[in-house]
C-alpha cells in the first residue's frame, strides 16, 4: 500500500499539478477561477448565501458551504475556499517525524486508512505520510488549528478554545443542546456555542420599551422572587445567562430575547368573540366603593314577578313581605311598620345576601327579617357555565337548623340565599352566582372567560386557586377571582393619596418594595399598590383583607335553645383575638378563629356549630 502512495507522489504528472496549483492560486485573486488537483473541470469563485435554496456541500470535508467557495460549473462539485486552498504538504504537530501530503481521496478501496485524532474512515480530503501508515482528515486538521486559537470572553475567567466538530453540547450560556461551533474550557470543562458567546451586551427588544442588557447569571437580589421569562413566561434559572432591564425588574431569556419572532398573546377566544364588546364587563374596578355584585347585575333581567308590589308572599318567610323604597331618619316614625334605618342605630342585615340592607327592600312587619329587592326578584333556577350538567335551583328555605354550604367558588362558608344542585353538592352564593361569564381586563388583550379549576397557579398572584378563574384559553392566561375583582384605586385611612393598582416595578424605582401594612417586602413582579407621591407599597393581599370578610356570606344574631343550657344561644362569629382561646362546652376543643359558634355571653357558655347542632337535634327527636 505504501508503494502506491509513493508512486502517486513521485510521478511526474503529480509534481506538474503541483506547480500549477500554486501558479493558479497566485492569479485566483483576478481570475476567480482555479484548476485543482482534484478535479478535472476549472473551479469558478462564487459566494454561498446562508438562505440559498439549494443546499451545497463541500467535496473536500463534506460540510455544508456557506460563503467563499469554488465550483465545477458542468459537475456538482464544489469545495470551500479554505478546502480548495489546503496546502499540499505540509507538517503538523501530531507527526512532527515527517511531511503530510495532501489527498483528495483514498486510491485503493481498504478500510485501514483511519484518521489518527477521530478514528473515523479517510473518505476525501486528508493528509498522510506514507511512510508510516499516518492519516489526518482535513476536519480534525481544521479543529485542532482552532483548538490551538484561545480567546477571552467576559463572562469566564479561563480561556476558551475553538471548536468546530458537530458534537451534541450542552451551552452553559443558554441551559440548551447545539450542534456546531462552540467555545470550551479545558480546565473546568465551561462550554458555550458560538451564538450565545457572540451576544451583544444590549439589545432592544419588541416586547419592552428600554433596552435589555446581559447578564452572565441572574442577579442575586432578584433571585429570591423566582422571576419567570417574561415573554415565555418559563421558569429562569439562576445559573444561565438572562437580559434585563433593570428599572423595570424585567427578565428574558437569551433565547427569547434575541429571536426575529414576533411574541403574541394569542388569537381572541373563541368565546370572546361571540359576544359584543359592548356589553362585556371591563375591569378592574374604579375604586373600593363600587359594589361589584351591583356593577355585574345592572344590565341583568331578573324575573320581575313582583314588580315593586306593596306587598309579596315570598317563599324563604312565612309571612307578607312590605315593600319599602325610600330611607326613614324620622324618630315619629319608630312606632309604625316601617323599619327605622339611621347612623345611630345597628343597621340590619338581608336575610337572602346578609349585607347591610338598604332601599329599596321587602320586610316584615311581625318579625325581623328582610330582603333586598334585588334578592326578592331572584330567579327560582339559572343555568350556570361552570355546571353546565344541571341547572342551579335558588335555595331560599327557612333556615331554622342554621346549616351552612360552601361555596364552590370563594369556598366561603354561606347560610343565606345560594343556587345549587343538591345532586352534584355544587353551591355559589349570590355574589359568586353572578360572576360575569366573559370579561375584559386592562392587563389582558384577549378576553376571559369564567372557568371552575382545582389547584392551578393563578398569572398574577402565583397563588393555588381551587374555584373559579377568569382565563385566556389562547395564551394559557389564568387570573384567580380575587385578583380580578382588586380595584384600580384604593384609598387609605393613613395616606391622603389613593393607591394606584400597579402591574409591574415602578420606572427608575430601584429601592426595595416594602408593604406599609405588614412590613414586609413585595415582589414588584407581581400586583401591588403603590403611591407615587409619598412613595408607599401596599400588597394586593393585605389590601383584599379590608374588603374580604370570611362571614360575607352569614348572617348572625338567630337563636337556638338547647337542653344543657338555661338561655337561648346567639349565632355569633368566634371572637378574636382572645387568649387564651375559649372552649366549647360540649366537646371541649378550641375555637378557632374565623369560625362561627353559638354562644351565651352573659354566661360566657359556647358551642361550636356542629356541636349545637347536634343538641338541638336530639332535643327534638
Amino acid at each position: 500500500m505504501h508503494r502506491k502512495f509513493a508512486s502517486i507522489l513521485e510521478s511526474g504528472s503529480s509534481k506538474k499539478t503541483h506547480r500549477k496549483i500554486d501558479s493558479v492560486l497566485e492569479s485566483g485573486s483576478s481570475k476567480k477561477t482555479l484548476k485543482h488537483f482534484s478535479h478535472d473541470h476549472p473551479l469558478i469563485f462564487k459566494e454561498v448565501l446562508r438562505d440559498a435554496r439549494v443546499e451545497l456541500s463541500c467535496y473536500g470535508c463534506e460540510q455544508p458551504i456557506w460563503g467563499p467557495a469554488y465550483g465545477c460549473i458542468w459537475c456538482k462539485f464544489d469545495l470551500h475556499k479554505q478546502c480548495a486552498e489546503l496546502p499540499m504538504v505540509m507538517k503538523h504537530p501530531m507527526h512532527p517525524q515527517h511531511s503530510l501530503t495532501l489527498f483528495p481521496h483514498l486510491p485503493f478501496d481498504e478500510a485501514i486508512c483511519r484518521c489518527a485524532a477521530c478514528g473515523r474512515r479517510c473518505e476525501r480530503f486528508f493528509y498522510t505520510c506514507s511512510k508510516c501508515c499516518f492519516y489526518l482528515d482535513t476536519i480534525c486538521l481544521s479543529t485542532m488549528d482552532k483548538i490551538q486559537q484561545t480567546i477571552k470572553h467576559k463572562s469566564h475567567g479561563h480561556l476558551l478554545i475553538t471548536l468546530e466538530r458537530p458534537a451534541l453540547f450542552f451551552c452553559f450560556a443558554c441551559g440548551t443542546e447545539h450542534r456546531g461551533t462552540s467555545y470550551l474550557c479545558t480546565t473546568c470543562g465551561f462550554w458555550i456555542n458560538q451564538k450565545c458567546a457572540s451576544l451583544p451586551s444590549t439589545i432592544k427588544c419588541s416586547n419592552h420599551h428600554h433596552h435589555l442588557t446581559l447578564s452572565f447569571s441572574l442577579p442575586d437580589e432578584y433571585y429570591q422572587f423566582r422571576p419567570n421569562c417574561d415573554i415565555c413566561s418559563g421558569e429562569l434559572n439562576r445559573m444561565y445567562w438572562v437580559y434585563y432591564c433593570v428599572g423595570c425588574r424585567y427578565f428574558s431569556h437569551v433565547y427569547c430575547a434575541t429571536s426575529k419572532a414576533e411574541y403574541s398573546r394569542g388569537c381572541e377566544s373563541e368565546v370572546g368573540a361571540q359576544h359584543g364588546d359592548s356589553k362585556l364587563i371591563s375591569l378592574p374596578l374604579a375604586d373600593q366603593s363600587v359594589d361589584p355584585l351591583t356593577l355585574f347585575t345592572k344590565d341583568l333581567s331578573l324575573q320581575g314577578e313582583h314588580k315593586k308590589a306593596t306587598e309579596i308572599n315570598h317563599v324563604s318567610h312565612d309571612h307578607p313581605l312590605i315593600f319599602v323604597d325610600k330611607q326613614i331618619h324620622d324618630e315619629s316614625h319608630s312606632d309604625s311598620k316601617i323599619p327605622l334605618l339611621n347612623e345611630d342605630k345597628h343597621d340590619e342585615n338581608c336575610n337572602g345576601c346578609a349585607q347591610t340592607i338598604s332601599v329599596p327592600f321587602y320586610h316584615c312587619a311581625q318579625c325581623n327579617f328582610f330582603l333586598h329587592e334585588f334578592c326578592a326578584e331572584l330567579p327560582n333556577k339559572m343555568q350556570h357555565p361552570c355546571h353546565r350538567d344541571h341547572p342551579l335551583l335558588l335555595i331560599a328555605e327557612q333556615n331554622t337548623n342554621f346549616r351552612l354550604r360552601n361555596c364552590a367558588c370563594c369556598l366561603k362558608c354561606c347560610n343565606v340565599f345560594m343556587f345549587g344542585c343538591s345532586a352534584c353538592q355544587f353551591y355559589l352564593d349570590i355574589r359568586c352566582a353572578f360572576l360575569p361569564n366573559i370579561i375584559r381586563h386592562e392587563v389582558h388583550k384577549n378576553t376571559l372567560g369564567l372557568r371552575k379549576v382545582n389547584n392551578i397557579i393563578c398569572s398574577i398572584c402565583n397563588g393555588n386557586v381551587c374555584g373559579f378563574v377568569f382565563a385566556c384559553d389562547a395564551c394559557n392566561f389564568i387570573m384567580c377571582y380575587l385578583c380580578a375583582l382588586l380595584p384600580s384605586k384604593f384609598n387609605h385611612r393613613y395616606d391622603e393619596h389613593p393607591f394606584l393598582l400597579t402591574y409591574s416595578p415602578v420606572e427608575n424605582h430601584l429601592d426595595e418594595y416594602y408593604c406599609e401594612i405588614c412590613e414586609r417586602e413585595i415582589n414588584p413582579k407581581r400586583w401591588f399598590y403603590h403611591c407615587v407621591d409619598c412613595d408607599q407599597s401596599l400588597h394586593t393581599g393585605c389590601i383584599q383583607s379590608f374588603f374580604s370578610d370570611v362571614h360575607l356570606n352569614v348572617k348572625f344574631g338567630g337563636t337556638l335553645k338547647v337542653d344543657n343550657h338555661p338561655h337561648p344561644l346567639i349565632f355569633a362569629p368566634c371572637p378574636k383575638n382572645k387568649r387564651p382561646r375559649p372552649s366549647c362546652n360540649s366537646c371541649g376543643q378550641l375555637l378557632i378563629e374565623n369560625d362561627v359558634a353559638f354562644e351565651c355571653a352573659p354566661c360566657k357558655f359556647r358551642l361550636h356549630h356542629k356541636c349545637a347542632n347536634d343538641a338541638a337535634s336530639k332535643e327534638t327527636s
